[in-house]
């Protein structure tokens, strides 16, 4: 079972419900093996160990202390003690033997134990314990255990028949039982309408991604992917891998192997996996022209009911590979491996998938039970176009979508990661999430206000106001205290460019940054118009709030000491932060929103209650920023407006202007 060590988030505005896993890439070995690896806890006090997230196994399984020296070596270089967490339960003593085709035989234990995934998440599993390994192969694993991905979990097979060496267990009964992906559904952390897995890595970066219960919207709009329907491989014992209907192989234009009503090809995307491995014949021949040939390797896939076939062109920069650690170090060696007993099986794992966004995709049938439907692969935006088909219409693994003409409305990236969803409605106010890579981590409320039409030649100006205070996670820390205000603009010659000042209030210290603000000049890049329908309804509903006004030392009017402004707030949401505000210059109203900090935590005190609202005032977005000094009882703040400019003067595209305010009496 999963156990979330605390309570469960308020709302999810409209995003599926799942978990993001980070990935890392260890040195490229020459043993087939993936080099992606995520850290996980194991026990308690947890004991961090790398485990592949594995779709060619269907078991669990860490390397141990209870292997002795000289047995278990491997890169990874961690082994779990059993004897050292208080949460291990013994399944079974006895030895069984788990086999990894041609590395050799593993002698397990069965045990149970905690998961640590994330800060906030931890499962329960059955897993392996290892006794005994030894080999080459497994001396170059970077990682220290696996957690199986299959199709099925378990199909017991008859005595006589024949077993296929894979990383599998079957032929028998076994004492332990591995679901990961039925806990995550079980447990609500994925969503019985989006059962998938997905696969993002970059091996010139070294980091990725597994995620599960999300998909990635950027690829929403996406005509470059194929459908790979799973289709049962006609080996029964590996009826746990993730196989598809392949047409042919051919290297520089050279046929390898046709598939026929006799004798059906098959393809797979087993990413515990590296190189292309699988049918004897098939693979020595492969591999024989690519030494004498090189060119590129094409996969054909066949029509299907959702998707048109196409190629998978695999060029030689891809299987030709330099090895970075083992056996070969500092030589680089074509990626083709013959497997006895693979017949009729081509095999690949980040070879080809560190070029492709990669989904595994379930359904869930009425006994809650898992069943395979299929791969969705996708060709990477900006990447090698390794899918040579268009099809003519998005996937249609993506959630109905919200349609808008507004510029404002998609994904934005920023050239540190982070992504920012917008929506809108038709009075131009926008919605959004913001998810950060600085060091923060979890989801964060948008709220802002964007010109519903760009001025002849210039950009289209918008303010926007971030709550630092994530609504979807529960260790705090000092930064949930801050806001930002957006100020900037769709640049002129594309609306796909968004350029912002970025104007951050710190009204407490935290990892090295002091009190005070910080200003910064953002650029996103929009990745896709995607939003999903029910993101922006839940949205639209929160921001519109029709909920009493809540108690808090910031309500009331205020005025500033030096100019014809006034403000009055009103918090509206004690969770969030969420607050409305009128606010006059010259005679002149803006209805704003956005978020003042109601963070209250016992291990941090400050003098400073920060704040961020934005509206729009006679067609010009306009925010303020900056807190209330409770000592004084005084709100210290930037006022913004977002002013359309041509890209050549583009740096007056945020004025600001200080506005200290006392209470009205």
């Amino acid at each position: 079972m999963l156990v979330m060590s605390e309570k469960e988030k308020k709302s999810n505005f409209g995003f599926d419900s799942g978990l993001v896993m980070p990935l890392q890439k260890g040195p490229f070995q020459n043993n087939g093996a993936s080099p992606w690896f995520a850290n996980i806890g194991v026990g308690t006090p947890s004991q961090k160990m790398k485990f592949s997230f594995d779709t060619g196994s269907n078991f669990s399984w860490v390397t141990s202390t209870f292997c002795k020296e000289p047995y278990c070596q491997h890169f990874g270089g961690s082994k779990f003690d059993a004897y050292e967490s208080i949460t291990y339960l013994s399944i079974s003593e006895v030895d069984q033997k788990v086999d990894f085709g041609p590395w050799g035989e593993m002698l397990v234990v069965a045990g149970n134990d905690d998961l640590q995934l994330l800060p906030k998440t931890r499962v329960n599993s059955d897993l392996y314990l290892s006794r005994l390994y030894k080999g080459e192969q497994f001396k170059e694993l970077d990682w220290d255990g696996g957690i199986g991905l299959p199709t099925l979990m378990h199909a017991p097979l008859a005595e006589n028949e024949p077993c296929v060496q894979y990383r599998g267990v079957h032929c028998k009964s076994r004492e332990a039982s591995f679901h990961f992906v039925e806990t995550l559904v079980e447990q609500g952390l994925i969503s019985q309408e989006y059962p998938y897995v997905s696969f993002s890595t970059d091996s010139d970066t070294g980091e990725g991604e597994v995620t599960f219960g999300i998909l990635d919207v950027s690829y929403a709009d996406s005509l470059e992917y194929l459908f790979l329907p799973w289709q049962r491989y006609s080996i029964e014992s590996l009826y746990y891998i993730w196989t598809t209907p392949l047409t042919k192989l051919s290297l520089n234009g050279e046929e390898i192997c046709q598939s026929t009503p006799e004798l059906p090809q098959w393809f797979c995307l087993d990413s515990g996996s590296s190189q292309f491995k699988g049918d004897p014949i098939n693979m020595k021949v492969a591999r024989a022209l690519a030494k004498m040939t090189k060119g590129n390797f094409t996969i054909t896939i066949p029509d299907n009911e959702l998707t048109h076939g196409g190629n998978l062109i695999v060029p030689e920069s891809l299987y030709d590979v330099y090895i970075e650690e083992g056996l070969g170090k500092g030589e680089r060696v074509v990626q083709f491996e013959p497997m006895d007993g693979l017949d009729a099986l081509t095999l690949v794992g980040s070879v080809i998938m560190d070029s492709l966004y990669c989904v595994y995709q379930y359904r869930v049938e009425q006994d809650n039970k898992l069943q395979p439907v299929g791969m969705w692969i996708f060709n990477k935006r900006n990447g090698l176009k390794i899918i040579d088909v268009q099809q003519s219409k998005p996937a249609p693994i993506f959630a109905p979508r919200y349609h808008s003409d507004s510029q404002f409305v998609g994904r934005w990236v920023n050239s540190y990661g982070s992504q920012m969803d917008l929506v809108t409605n038709e009075k131009g106010e926008l919605f959004g999430s913001y998810s950060s890579t600085t060091g923060a981590s979890g989801r964060y409320l948008v709220y802002g206000f964007g010109c519903k039409r760009a001025e002849k030649e210039k950009g289209m100006p918008l303010v926007l106001s971030i709550s630092w205070h994530p609504y979807d996670q529960m260790e705090e820390n000092a930064s949930w205290h801050w806001v930002s205000t957006y100020c900037g603009q769709l640049t002129e010659r594309n609306n796909k460019e968004m350029s912002v000042v970025n104007s951050l209030v710190a009204t407490c210290s935290f990892e090295g940054a002091e009190t005070g603000d910080y200003l910064d000049l953002l650029s996103f890049e929009k990745v896709t118009d995607y939003i999903s329908l029910e993101q922006q309804q839940d949205l639209e509903q929160f921001f519109a709030s029709t909920s009493s006004v809540h108690e808090n030392k910031i309500n009331g009017d205020w005025i500033s000491e030096l100019s014809d402004v006034s403000v009055s707030i009103y918090l509206k949401d004690p969770e969030t932060g969420l607050s409305f505000a009128s606010f006059r210059q010259d005679g002149k109203t803006a209805e704003m929103k956005g978020f003042v900090d109601v963070f209250d935590s016992k291990n941090i005190t400050s003098d400073r209650q920060s704040i961020t609202l934005s509206g729009c005032l006679e067609g010009v977005p306009v925010s303020i920023s900056g807190y209330r000094d409770r000592i004084k009882d005084k709100l210290v703040l930037s006022y913004w407006r977002a002013l359309a400019q041509p890209e050549s003067e583009s740096y007056m595209q945020a004025n600001a202007q200080l506005l200290i305010c006392s209470r009205m009496k």
